[in-house]
């Protein structure tokens, strides 16, 4: 279907561009100083020449012979108002034309729509397009007695007012023809949204975007329940380990103070301290008597706990010395090092440390 806002368009389109007769040069520079000077009797010939061809002009176009200063300013007010009438005709056409084009674009759909959904033509859209033909001669008719009369080379009160009652009756064609459309349009969205068809897909429409809702949910629930059972796995295992981790420190502390395990460390202290002394650096020999005491005591509180066969276990501790300490011991025998005092004095703490935990207050030397 043709548009017809675009034909409206095509017509006015001269007045838009103001490609019709203009009399705005008439009232400007330099014609109204040529005007204002002459007509107090003080020009020149060559003004006086300028001033008689826009006199000239001035009578052709308002038909008037006596052209006094009140009649060119009533020339020039009514000029504007003609002006001004123009631009709001146009501005009126698009405005509306707009919302006309809007409206049609509505109506081709609606047409298209009434057909897919009640399966025929609509007999409004057939008569609406039917009287195209006659829209398109009043739109003619209109614009072509509009555009003549914007264009004749006339400035008068009847003239202007003319246009004027043109211009309105474009512009009611203009609104009647939008209202014609909006009507129209919802004549047919009535008819196609109350189609049985058109109910179906609508039905079938939310049925689906419903199926797809549940399924959207239910596919959050899955992925929150398996975050859950992830997350549920993981402290479970790190609860796990972690018990390990307990279960095999609380294994180590265990075997550690078996009393052969205890015997052995306190054994190997011991053989530490002795033969630190034998460097003369680092252990006293009250601290060497006192190691004495103390690896004796803890033998004799662990043997009576328990059947340890201590010569074996001398031997592990033994064995153990010279895998770990015996060269360290050598080179601190050597000569004296600050770091070998250190270590010195941590073994004697800690066969201290032993002789209190294992022999009790027996542990403590009677000085009295």
């Amino acid at each position: 279907m043709k548009k017809i806002f675009t034909l409206f368009l095509l017509s006015i389109l001269p007045i838009y561009s103001h490609a019709l007769v203009s009399f705005e040069n008439l009232f400007q520079k330099p014609n109204s100083d040529y005007f204002y000077t002459c007509s107090a009797q003080q020009c020149g010939s060559w003004l006086g020449e300028q001033y008689q061809i826009l006199v000239n002009d001035l009578r052709t176009i308002s038909g008037e012979y006596n052209i006094s200063i009140e009649f060119y300013e009533y020339l020039y007010q009514l000029d504007n108002e003609r002006t001004n009438i123009i631009n709001n005709i146009f501005q009126k056409y698009e405005n509306t034309s707009n919302e006309i084009a809007e409206e049609e674009d509505k109506y081709s759909l609606n047409c298209q729509k009434y057909e897919k959904y009640l399966k025929t033509n609509s007999i409004k859209c057939l008569e609406y397009n039917n009287s195209e033909d006659s829209r398109i001669n009043q739109i003619n008719s209109i614009s072509v007695d509009l555009s003549n009369a914007a264009n004749e080379s006339i400035l008068t009160k009847e003239q202007v007012d003319k246009i004027q009652k043109l211009g309105s009756n474009f512009t009611s064609y203009l609104v009647r023809l939008k209202r014609e459309l909006v009507q129209l349009n919802k004549t047919l969205t009535n008819e196609i949204e109350n189609s049985p068809n058109y109910i179906d897909e609508k039905n079938r429409i939310a049925e689906e975007k419903r199926i797809a809702e549940e399924k959207r949910i239910a596919e959050e629930k899955r992925i929150t329940e398996e975050k859950r059972i992830a997350e549920e796995k993981r402290i479970a295992e790190e609860k796990r380990i972690a018990e390990e981790k307990r279960k095999a420190i609380a294994e180590e502390e265990r075997i550690a103070n078996l009393p052969e395990n205890r015997l052995i460390e306190s054994y190997g202290y011991y053989i530490i301290i002795r033969e630190l002394y034998e460097g003369s650096y680092y252990i006293t020999p009250q601290q060497m008597s006192k190691a004495k005491e103390q690896i004796r005591l803890i033998q004799d509180t662990l043997t009576s706990k328990a059947n340890l066969n201590t010569d074996f276990l001398w031997d592990q501790a033994v064995n153990q010395y010279n895998q770990n300490y015996s060269d360290s011991v050598e080179i601190f025998n050597a000569s004296y090092n600050s770091r070998a005092d250190a270590f010195a004095s941590l073994i004697v703490l800690s066969l201290t440390d032993l002789a209190k935990e294992i022999g009790g207050s027996n542990s403590i030397e009677k000085d009295f």
